[in-house]
């Protein structure tokens, strides 16, 4: 066997083991649903959908992509961003917000937190993480805050 063959033996597994390690993941998703009733009634929520980039290959090149740099309430949004003009960016972020609106439906019908439905008080959509804030339309029942006792404040 020649020098040749020896290097092709050696480096073909090599490249093959690197492009089975680099396979494409789906992003994480945390969902994060967070009740708050307060004395008078009102009953406050704060949902958030966190989506985080998994770990790729073996270097961990995508670890902390995809994380919002922090922004609060609506000046958090796309606009004045570069790119906020970008038709694909806007189109994308208003998939974003279609599923966030799904999801937080889902949630509140599975939970029956907010029965009589909700006023949204504030939105982000951004990358990595997007969050509604919102008000139900009802006042809190005794049941509801037996069921929804406050952890955290909003």
């Amino acid at each position: 066997m020649n020098f040749r063959n020896i290097i092709v033996v050696l480096v073909v597994p090599l490249f093959l083991f690197a492009c089975a390690s680099n396979e494409k993941r789906q992003p994480e998703i945390k969902e994060v649903f967070v009740t708050d009733i307060k004395e008078n009634g009102d009953k406050l929520f704060s949902y958030s959908l966190i989506m985080s980039s998994p770990q790729k290959g073996m270097n961990g090149g995508a670890m902390g992509r995809g994380m919002s740099r922090g922004s609060s309430g609506m000046g958090g949004d796309m606009q004045g961003r570069k790119g906020a003009g970008n038709p694909g960016r806007e189109s994308m972020m208003s998939r974003m917000k279609a599923m966030i609106n799904e999801k937080l439906e889902a949630k509140l019908s599975e939970t029956g937190y907010c029965r009589k439905g909700y006023v949204e008080l504030d939105s982000h959509v951004g990358r990595g993480r997007s969050q509604i804030k919102g008000k139900c339309k009802e006042d809190a029942t005794d049941s509801d805050r037996k069921m929804f006792a406050n952890t955290d404040n909003i």
